[in-house]
């Protein structure tokens, strides 16, 4: 799984701090996406799990 970005101090979309993490792909291609770079699965980099 690769990963686009992981935000470690988030305070968008409601209220609090938050981690997001972003991860790519995507098949439904919505219009008007405002990342569609993000929906080739190999867009971003390999995420290490342990």
């Amino acid at each position: 799984m690769n990963y686009g970005a992981i935000k470690k101090f988030d305070v968008a979309d409601g209220e609090g701090v938050r981690v997001s993490l972003f991860v790519s792909g995507c098949r439904n291609a919505c219009k008007g996406c405002f990342q569609p770079e993000t929906w080739n699965f190999h867009f971003g980099e390999p995420l290490a799990v342990f």
